[in-house]
């Protein structure tokens, strides 16, 4: 098995590949993401490979998506319905759900489905949340921890 790593902030738009267990790097080689310095965006591994939606680059919240096919292209795909920076997201049945993360202006509560390469509103959360984290519990339920509330950032004790 393999762990992808993808870009983060001030990586130039480069990932990485490790072998697990042993964490040792992979011997193939990944593309720099299209646009960069990405960071706080959403992804998910599809069939066709590893999708990357939403975050941050070239000055600005996105909202777009950029598929990484097998043969090492990024390709683009259907941006979501919304701007979204440090939303969370998990897969559920044959869909990809994105929650909550910060627009241009204020912390979301909003949610949308990806499925049949179409993205879908959904229900909304309780309240507003960015940089929290989901996981899928079991095939009925999806856990939602941590996170902001409020867009202050924590402080280093």
């Amino acid at each position: 098995p393999y762990l992808f790593i993808g870009p983060a902030y001030q990586s130039s738009g480069n990932s990485e590949v490790l072998t697990l267990p042993g964490l040792t790097p992979a011997t193939c080689s990944i593309p720099a993401h299209p646009e960069g310095n990405i960071y706080g965006y959403v992804a998910t591994l599809s069939e066709e490979g590893p999708i990357l939606c939403g975050g941050w680059h070239s000055s600005a919240y996105q909202r777009d998506c950029h598929l990484l096919t097998e043969d090492g292209r990024w390709i683009g795909t259907p941006p979501m319905q919304t701007i979204r920076h440090r939303a969370s997201s998990v897969r559920i049945g044959g869909a990809w759900w994105v929650t909550g993360g910060h627009d241009e202006r204020a912390l979301l509560a909003t949610t949308e489905l990806y499925y049949n390469n179409t993205w879908h509103a959904h229900t909304n959360l309780p309240q507003p949340v960015q940089s929290h984290c989901m996981l899928q519990v079991n095939s009925s339920h999806i856990l939602l921890t941590g996170g902001h509330t409020t867009n202050t950032r924590p402080s280093a004790a």
